[in-house]
């Protein structure tokens, strides 16, 4: 294994997507996993995923907002990573039941690529003065925090939403990813 952010062990990055979830180009699949109470009000965590976004009807990206993992709902805002049109990457955290801050990366970012294996973690660590510090985005071994904007003030410990449901490919099934390969999907 490699090292990567923090000193944390990275896989290299091969071709997961024979022993991925794959969700299909038509969108509406997406794995449901209920209300868990993973990361509510946590003050620090980490999340991390492979994807593999494939090319489809001409779409070169994503043609909407497409949830990788997510708890979003209105009324139970709580955790959304999700990718958008533009090569582009958002990250929802819930401030309260209703309301979010974000993070969003810049457009036509050179890491997200389709057809190209890639591990996407995000480092929540509200216990850091200020968002840049407390959430940060790292793409293959690379911290591309720098590379986005954020969106209000992420908050010292995440919601405890008792609304909306964990699912993978979706936010609280919409959004629905498409063409898309997602593995090792890792919450601690």
């Amino acid at each position: 294994r490699e090292r990567g952010f923090g000193g944390a062990a990275v896989s290299t990055p091969t071709d997961r997507s024979t022993a991925a979830l794959f969700l299909p180009s038509t969108g509406g699949v997406y794995l449901d996993y209920g209300p868990q109470t993973i990361l509510s009000g946590v003050s620090r965590a980490v999340v991390s995923l492979w994807f593999r976004k494939l090319y489809y009807s001409g779409v070169p990206w994503v043609a909407a907002d497409e949830a990788l993992l997510s708890r979003n709902v209105l009324g139970g805002r709580h955790f959304d990573l999700r990718l958008q049109a533009n090569r582009r990457a958002q990250v929802i955290i819930g401030t309260s039941a209703t309301t979010v801050a974000s993070w969003t990366s810049n457009t036509d970012l050179a890491v997200f690529n389709n057809g190209q294996a890639t591990e996407l973690v995000v480092v929540f660590d509200g216990t850091q003065p200020d968002n840049a510090r407390r959430l940060q985005i790292v793409v293959n071994g690379i911290n591309i925090t720098a590379l986005g904007t954020f969106s209000g003030t992420i908050p010292a410990t995440l919601t405890s939403p008792s609304l909306g449901t964990w699912q993978i490919g979706a936010a609280g099934g919409a959004n629905t990813a498409r063409s898309i390969a997602i593995d090792e999907v890792a919450i601690w």
